[in-house]
C-alpha cells in the first residue's frame, strides 16, 4: 500500500505544537496517511539520542501521537543517531534498543533510521 504524507525532517524553524496538531488533523482531506515526526532542531531525535526527552517535549509528543491516531493518521518517529557507526559497539545497540523501546510507548506505526546527515563510510550500511 502506497500512502502519501509527510516527514518533518528539514532544517529551518521548526513547526509549533498547535501547528502539528492541525496539521495531522488536516492531513486525511488532502488523502495523506501519515506524518513522521523527524525535525533537524530536536536533539534527542540527533546528537543527543542516547538521552530520552525531557519530560515537557514527551508528553507533546504522547498528545501529537494521540492527535493522528484519532484522525487515522500513522504516526512516526526520525530517529537519525548522529555518528553512532563510528562506536558501533554492545553499549551503543543496547542504547539504540532502549530507545527503539521507548518509542512504542508513542504507538508509533513508523520508525525511520535516518542516516542523511552523517559522515559517509564505506561500512555504514553495515
Amino acid at each position: 500500500m502506497v500512502g502519501i504524507g509527510i516527514v518533518e525532517g528539514f532544517f529551518g524553524p521548526e513547526w509549533s505544537w498547535t501547528s502539528r496538531h492541525q496539521f495531522c488533523e488536516s492531513l486525511r482531506s488532502y488523502g495523506g496517511s501519515f506524518y513522521i515526526y523527524a525535525p533537524k532542531r530536536d536533539s534527542y531525535l540527533r546528537k543527543q539520542w542516547e538521552q530520552d526527552h525531557p519530560a515537557d517535549i514527551w508528553s507533546e509528543l504522547k498528545s501529537l501521537s494521540l492527535k493522528c491516531y484519532l484522525a487515522n493518521v500513522a504516526f512516526g518517529i526520525g530517529l537519525s543517531p548522529f555518528e553512532i557507526h563510528s562506536q558501533w559497539n554492545e553499549r551503543t545497540r543496547g542504547l539504540l534498543r532502549e530507545k527503539v523501546k521507548k518509542f512504542e510507548e508513542l504507538n508509533i506505526t513508523y520508525l525511520g533510521l535516518f542516516f542523511d546527515d552523517m559522515k559517509g563510510a564505506p561500512d555504514l550500511a553495515d
